[in-house]
Order: structure tokens, then C-alpha cells, then sequence
């Protein structure tokens, strides 16, 4: 049942204005003509006439009188913009004084479901802009997505209607997951910088409710943070789900098995389904295209909340990037039905070491290539002056072997290379100045490589290796194979390394608790330091007969050991090139293409040119919006283009939302949090337009009647 209207007046002070409707009566008794009473003779002919017109003219004077006097009670009362409340389904306008809407949009993937052929978000616009639309001139908007991140569409206050109206009209899917706590806080902001010049402020939200989203944990914490802002700002929350049940089978993941892959050698690939609904899912169906060409497809059983692989083997024959692309038939969410992946594909991995004195690098690259002529990894010997004369991105890992100390410009490359994607191992040894290390590498450098300080020398007896339960993927290879003899490698001599970065992992440790190899991520890629060395070559000549640091390889584990090191180093370069929407794009400049140029195709055919300058080192691009394959071709001959694959997280792919009244539970604690959905409102009629039309009205009718009862006075 409607509540009873009301009356409110936006300015009621305003209405003492309506004492200037004494005016006109105030000088019609002023201006009442007085008169003397004469005997006259003639008189009495002209009295006579006035009495027969005295009822008219008496009639016309008051009339007058009350147009004049009511014009001016209508302009007070205009003046203080009456509105009547309590009405609901009416057009109107919101009630005065202004009032600032904060209007949050959610822009998230999960709003791209169609039900009866229209989005969640274009339900959600249409009802955000019909707010807008029933505003009051002076009613003021600002505007937010509710994304990762969210965006601030119109951050300060407008009330051009029009101007908002377009901008929620201009809103797309961000293709993204929404983050509340971030959307909260620019909120937050929003209605403290505009508190001072509104008195009044609302929030109004239209989402999907997620449970992805609205749930409420230690890294989303938000329902403390919408109580307390409610106290200040009435609060409204619009479910643009309207309760209907979405069903949804996603791509959640697309991979190859493979350790590294090579020109011919088969691959093993894997595409994860899930079902998301709460109905089984029977023979759907799994394509797999490789460079825009079907290789296969997979029918598959998916249960109710359950997930299925397709697994398909391939080969590739040619050298370069190739793009694999899986793809399921279209549901009401058709955006999360594909999923690309980027395979750089090569006929080997190049591997260059770098001794710091005779043969201290030819064990690693025996390990690594133990025949010359084949092999998946191509292991190269090469003078310290490798690290400044070579394109050390041309190779995906390099070994330091007992290299003394590094120039500043050493480090300097070096710490590009890795920054880029490059993989870097220091491997020590007896010729190592720990102290030149530290000073060019170390965390307080300007070119800081190292993941832990080298401090002194240890030489107090033989050490072994703990393999801290083969927690790390490098050491994972050796767990069940206690025989290989990573456990029993005796080590006479090591650096001990301290005061770890705090993304530094200790892969293997000695039995004594210090770390053995330890490993870090730099920029985009990682860097190993081994506490020991890796050849026999190292020695400590200052017993007699001189005693090897170790015998690690001269020990069977030593070959897979190496072998691991430069897998884990390189499984970085799959995952380069394969990133979430939002991740930026980033490919390291050949050496020899000073100032390069190049195009890059995004996935909507849009192409970008690319330029770089002779202190960019890589080719950077950050607005990556759109699920697909970005392809990068650099300008010039023998060029090979490098191709991206972009994808979306994939939580919103589970549609499942939180229940509305759970959220009304909580805030009808404390706040004015307003949950409502699509229907009819209670809206405030604004009546200072009629009262100013009525006043021209009254205006243009006293003034054609004092005409015409002018003209009949004559």
C-alpha cells in the first residue's frame, strides 16, 4: 500500500516572502479616493448611474485585487520548491535539495550473461540511466565500474544528465574479475570530497551479487566499511540477476605437459572444463585448433559442479611461436567458452656458460649436451667477454662458473637480461670475491641480482645436501630416488649465504641448515645461486694436498640436477607468453635492432605501431583489455613474428551469487542499506514548475483583464 503523500519544501525559509502578498491590498486601501459630500443638483443623475455599475465594478476591483495578491504568494512559494512525497510509479524527480548519486556500475565478465537475448549489463545501464533520467535539475552523479580495478568514470559531481547518460550508455565488459574492497574505497573518497557541497548523498549499486565478489573474507573485507559509510550515505543495492538460475561450462585451463618443446618431438596438451550449474553436462564438446586450424576434438561427461579433461597430443614441425586454441559451444556466457595459449616452439634450448678459469663451465655443459652433434639443449662455452659481446637474450639461461667479480657494466647487462626473462645462474667456487659480489649485485647495488648475501668461506669438515623434503620443483625430480645420490654428494667447501631477499626460495640446503641453492624471481625472470661449485676445478690450496669443494660432478645426480635447473629457469618462458587480461606485454629488443619498429595485431584486428628508442630494451604494452592472441612482427627482413596469448581469470566464470536478503541482514543493524530490484518506486513530485507557470499564467491574465476593465472605465 502507497504511503500517504507529503508535503516538504526544499527552502521553507523562503516562504516568508509570502508576506509581500499584503502589497496590493496595503495600496488598494492607500489609494482609495476620498471624497466630500456637496450639494449638488446635478448629483443625484450621477449617482444614480454609479449605483446601477457599483456590483460590477466592486466584482472587477477584487479580482484584481486576488490575482495580484496570489501572484506573488505562488512566487514565494516557488521559491521555496515545494515537492509532495509518498507517491509510487510516478515520473518525477528526485527531491530537493540536490542530492549526489554515486552510481556503481558492475563491469565485470560475469555481467556478460544474456538471459532472454540481454546482458546483465545492459540491464544494469538501462536502470542506472532511468535514475538519471528522473532526476531533478541540480541533482548531481558520479560514476564508477566495479572491476579490477575499478575505474572512476566521472569523478566529480556533474549535473549535466545528458553527459551522464552517455557515459553509462559508453560502459563495456571489463573483461575482468570485480574487486569491492578497491570499488569501496574510491566511493569512500568520492562522497567525502562532495559532503561539503551536498547534504544529502546516495549510493546505489547494480551487480550480479557474485559470491566471487560479495564475499565477505580477510582480503574483501567491506561489510564493515558499507555499514559505516551507510550512517553518512543512504545506501541501495540492485540484484540485476533477478534471481535467475545461470547455468555456465567454462575453458578454466589449456596447457602442455611437456618440460620443454622441440621441432618434432610430440606434445602432450590438456583442457580442464568445468561445469559450474547444478546439471550434468553430457558429451560436450572440447575442439582444439592449432594456427586457426582443428586438429581434433574431445566429447566429455561434465557432472554438476564437477570438472573434465580433454587430452590431445600434437607435433609441431616448424620453429617459432604457435597458438593453440580450445573452444566449447556457446551458453549464456559465451566469453569464458575459448581459451588461447602461446607455445614458443624451438629446435633446441640455448644454454651458454661462462667459466671464470679454465674448464670450471665444461661439466655443466657436458650435463647439459653430453652429445655435441643433437640434443634438445645447446650448451656453449664462451670467455667472460661473452656477457657484453653476445645478444644474451638470443639464449634461455646462462651459467656463471666461478667467475671472480663482474665490471659495473657486466651487472648491468646482466640485470637486463633478467628483468626481460632472462635466467641467470651464479655457480661459486674458489676464485669468487664474495665482496665484489655483494658490491655490484648485491640488494643495496644499483643493478641488485643476488637473492642473498656470500659471506665467508666454510671449511669446517665434509657437508651433504637435505633435500627439505623435495618441496621445490627442482629437487621434486629425485624424490623416490634416494639412489641417484643427491643426498650423498660429500662438499668440503661452500659460501655461506645470508640475509635472503624476501622472494627468495631455498631450493636445496646442507645438512647443517645452510642454504645450498637458492632462487629468486627478478622482474620477469629468475636467478639461481649455488653456494658451491660445479666443477672439480675449484680447489682450496691453501691445505696440502689441496681438497676439492666438492665432488658434486663427478655424482650421477649432477646431469638431471643441471638438467632441472635449466628447466626451471626456462618454464618461465611458456608462461611469458601467456598472460591474464590486465598483464602487461612485454618482449625483450634484440641487441642487434637499435631503434626497432614494429606492428602489433591486437585481437580485434586493430594494429598498433611499435617504437622504441637506443635506452628501451623491450617492447611494453600494458592495456591488455581483450582476451586473444596479440601478435608483435618486428619492421625488416627475416623477422619472425612473436605471439601472445591473452585470457581471462577465470572466477567469474562461476556464477553462483550471494542471496540479497543476507546482505539486507546485516545492514538493517545499523545502516539504511535499501536492496531493491526492478519494479516501481516511491518517487517525490517537485511542484515549484507548476507554481512558476502559474505565476506567469496569473501574470498575463491581470494584465490583459486590467486592460480590459480599463477601457470599459471609460
Amino acid at each position: 500500500m502507497p504511503s500517504p503523500a507529503l508535503w516538504s519544501f526544499a527552502s521553507p525559509w523562503l516562504l516568508l516572502w509570502g508576506a509581500a502578498a499584503a502589497i496590493p491590498v496595503l495600496i488598494h486601501l492607500w489609494s482609495r479616493r476620498r471624497y466630500f459630500e456637496t450639494s449638488w443638483a446635478a448629483t443625484q443623475f450621477l449617482l444614480a448611474a454609479i449605483r446601477r455599475h457599483q456590483r460590477r465594478l466592486r466584482i472587477e476591483q477584487w479580482l484584481l485585487l486576488m490575482i495580484r495578491t496570489l501572484i506573488l504568494v505562488l512566487l514565494a512559494l516557488a521559491l521555496a520548491e515545494p515537492v509532495i512525497s509518498g507517491f509510487a510509479g510516478v515520473s518525477g524527480m528526485s527531491r530537493h535539495p540536490p542530492i549526489h548519486t554515486i552510481l556503481v556500475i558492475d563491469t565485470s565478465y560475469s555481467m556478460a550473461f544474456e538471459h532472454d537475448g540481454t546482458t546483465r549489463l545492459a540491464r544494469a545501464c538501462s536502470q542506472a540511466a532511468k535514475i538519471v533520467e528522473d532526476a531533478a535539475p541540480g541533482d548531481a552523479f558520479t560514476l564508477v565500474t566495479l572491476a579490477d580495478p575499478p575505474e572512476v568514470i566521472i569523478g566529480r559531481p556533474s549535473t549535466s544528465h545528458d553527459a551522464v547518460l552517455a557515459e553509462i550508455n559508453r560502459l563495456t565488459i571489463s573483461n575482468r574479475v570485480a574487486n569491492l574492497a578497491a570499488t569501496i574505497g574510491h566511493i569512500e573518497h568520492l562522497a567525502s570530497m562532495a559532503q561539503d557541497e551536498f547534504d544529502r548523498q546516495q549510493l546505489h549499486i547494480f551487480s550480479d551479487l557474485g559470491r566471487n565478489t560479495w564475499t565477505d573474507s580477510p582480503s574483501n573485507r567491506y561489510l564493515a566499511r558499507l555499514t559505516a559509510l551507510s550512517h553518512k550515505v543512504i545506501c541501495r543495492l540492485t540484484d540485476i540477476s533477478e534471481g535467475v538460475a545461470a547455468e555456465n561450462v567454462a575453458i578454466t585451463r589449456l596447457s602442455i605437459l611437456n618440460e620443454r618443446v622441440t621441432v618434432s618431438d610430440p606434445v602432450a596438451v590438456e583442457i580442464e572444463v568445468e561445469n559450474f550449474s547444478d546439471r550434468a553436462q553430457h558429451r560436450k564438446r572440447v575442439a582444439l585448433a592449432v594456427d586457426g586450424q582443428q586438429v581434433g576434438e574431445r566429447f566429455v561427461d561434465v557432472e554438476q559442479q564437477d570438472q573434465a579433461l580433454a587430452r590431445f597430443s600434437i607435433t609441431f614441425n616448424v620453429a617459432g611461436d604457435h597458438v593453440l586454441e580450445a573452444t566449447i559451444g556457446d551458453d549464456g556466457l559465451k566469453l569464458d567458452n575459448a581459451r588461447w595459449l602461446s607455445v614458443p616452439v624451438r629446435t633446441a634450448t640455448r644454454v651458454l656458460c661462462i667459466p671464470g678459469r679454465p674448464h670450471a663451465a665444461d661439466y655443466v655443459a657436458l650435463a647439459l649436451q653430453p652429445d655435441r652433434e643433437a640434443g634438445a639443449i645447446q650448451a656453449e662455452v664462451a670467455s667472460e667477454h661473452a656477457i657484453l659481446e653476445r645478444d644474451l637474450n638470443e639464449y634461455e639461461c646462462v651459467f656463471l662458473c666461478n667467475i671472480a667479480r663482474l665490471t659495473a657494466e657486466e651487472a648491468k647487462r646482466l640485470r637486463q637480461y633478467v628483468e626481460l626473462g632472462g635466467g641467470v645462474v651464479f655457480t661459486l667456487g674458489d676464485v669468487v670475491e664474495a665482496d665484489a659480489y655483494n658490491r655490484q649485485l648485491g640488494k643495496d647495488s644499483q643493478n641488485s641480482l643476488l637473492p642473498a648475501r656470500l659471506n665467508e668461506v666454510i671449511s669446517d669438515g665434509e657437508h651433504s645436501f637435505d633435500a627439505l623434503e623435495y618441496q621445490h620443483p627442482l629437487t621434486e625430480l629425485f624424490r623416490g630416488h634416494e639412489r641417484s645420490g643427491l643426498l650423498t654428494v660429500p662438499v668440503w667447501r661452500y659460501l655461506r649465504l645470508d640475509e635472503l631477499e624476501d622472494s627468495a626460495v631455498t631450493a636445496l640446503a646442507f645438512d647443517n641448515g645452510d642454504p645450498a641453492i637458492i632462487e629468486a624471481a627478478v622482474g620477469q625472470g629468475r636467478v639461481l645461486l649455488v653456494a658451491t661449485a660445479v666443477s672439480p676445478e675449484s680447489m682450496d690450496r691453501t691445505t696440502s694436498p689441496p681438497i676439492p669443494w666438492t665432488a658434486l660432478a663427478s655424482w650421477p645426480s649432477f646431469p638431471p640436477l643441471m638438467h632441472e635447473i635449466v628447466h626451471f629457469v626456462e618454464s618461465d618462458r611458456v608462461a611469458r607468453r601467456n598472460l591474464t587480461i590486465g598483464d602487461p606485454l612485454v618482449l625483450p629488443i634484440p641487441t642487434k635492432l637499435a631503434n626497432a619498429a614494429g606492428t602489433l595485431t591486437l585481437p580485434n584486428r586493430r594494429e598498433i605501431r611499435m617504437l622504441t628508442q637506443n635506452t628501451e630494451r623491450a617492447w611494453t604494452y600494458s592495456e591488455t583489455d581483450q582476451p586473444g592472441i596479440y601478435r608483435l612482427v618486428t619492421d625488416g627482413p627475416m623477422t619472425t613474428p612473436a605471439t601472445f596469448a591473452v585470457n581471462l581469470p577465470t572466477l567469474e566464470s562461476n556464477l553462483e551469487a550471494v542471496s540479497p536478503s543476507s546482505l539486507a541482514d546485516v545492514f538493517d543493524k545499523g545502516g539504511q542499506l535499501d536492496i531493491t530490484s526492478t519494479g516501481a518506486q516511491q518517487r517525490d513530485i517537485p511542484l515549484f514548475r507548476l507554481a512558476l507557470g502559474s505565476v506567469l499564467l496569473l501574470l498575463i491574465t491581470e494584465t490583459v483583464l486590467a486592460g480590459h476593465f480599463g477601457r470599459s472605465y471609460r
